[in-house]
């Protein structure tokens, strides 16, 4: 009985312990993509790819990340980098509409099939922002004609 309530408690304090690293973990990464934006919009690119390399250290699937990556290295002519980045962030949120019309950019030259197949799985969803009303437009529509 001494013992099973001894591993009982340990689990606990346990499981708490993990909760608290998580929740600091979260913060932490939280606080690296606030940091690599802003590192980003300042135009320090090199800071900020090292930023979001920390954050992929810590968190391997964050398609943030893995998304800013490959903007960031398209905008410093790394494409096979920004490509890796691109697909990498595919894999872990697919159908994310800015990734995919950002391959097919990316892969236009030098690969125009596969780019002809990432901008065919782009268009359903940039159509839907594109021909869904505003909110603004949707009240219009409600109100009453005078």
């Amino acid at each position: 009985m001494a013992s099973s309530l001894q591993l009982y408690l340990s689990t606990i304090v346990q499981n708490t312990y993990s909760l608290v690293i998580f929740r600091v973990a979260m913060s932490g990464l939280i606080e690296a993509l606030n940091l690599g934006a802003t590192l980003t919009n300042s135009g320090d690119y090199s800071k900020a790819i090292r930023t979001y390399l920390n954050v992929l250290s810590i968190d391997e699937n964050n398609a943030t990340a893995w998304f800013c990556l490959g903007v960031l290295y398209s905008k410093t002519g790394s494409l096979k980098e920004a490509i890796d980045a691109f697909e990498k962030c595919d894999e872990i949120s697919p159908d994310h509409p800015p990734t995919l019309a950002n391959l097919a950019y990316l892969l236009v030259e030098s690969e125009p099939e596969r780019a002809s197949e990432f901008a065919k799985r782009a268009l359903p969803h940039l159509c839907l922002l594109y021909t869904s009303p505003s909110p603004r437009d949707r009240t219009r529509s409600r109100m009453p004609s005078s």
